[in-house]
């Protein structure tokens, strides 16, 4: 009797542990506000789903404090425990987490409370699998060292996604 409790009860705590992502798409701010984003049309066709398969957004990683910087990639990720925005960073597997609400209209709203920076290893070059370009510390410093006209140019044709 206790056995067979045990087997109904273990899919339950397979799943809590193992949060199944829908979707991944990458996110644009939309005019509403400084917190609200959308899913950017141009790319929605890509989803990115598939790097985070056996990733829990709210319990895997290693906190760390490198933060994001330079040029990151913003990712609406939408997971069986929620709607998450992640900041994909340019430091190699480091990424900010930020849990959104999606409000009427469509938009998720970024919320200001549980946000974390985590080290989630393996992660970026799942994603580069799938097709995001994410762009490395160095080739940001190469791109920061050339002339302004030409740094411009080169940000008006990045696109985040490999063609």
């Amino acid at each position: 009797m206790k056995t067979s409790a045990y087997l109904l009860l273990l899919p339950l705590f397979c799943f809590q542990s193992f949060a199944a992502v829908q979707h991944a798409h990458i996110a644009q701010r939309t005019k509403g506000g400084k917190f609200h984003y959308q899913i950017d049309p141009r790319y929605a066709q890509h989803n990115f789903a598939g790097a985070f398969k056996g990733v829990n957004l709210v319990r895997d990683g290693e906190e760390t404090e490198d933060g994001v910087f330079g040029h990151p990639i913003r990712l609406i990720v939408q997971a069986d425990e929620g709607n998450f925005l992640l900041y994909v960073n340019n430091v190699e597997d480091v990424f900010s987490i930020y849990r959104l609400r999606k409000s009427t209209g469509g938009y998720f709203v970024a919320r200001q409370t549980g946000s974390r920076e985590v080290r989630l290893p393996g992660l970026s070059g799942k994603l580069k699998d799938e097709g995001l370009h994410v762009l490395s510390c160095e080739a940001l410093r190469r791109i920061h060292k050339l002339p302004d006209d030409e740094r411009r140019q080169f940000f008006r044709n990045y696109h985040p996604v490999n063609e």
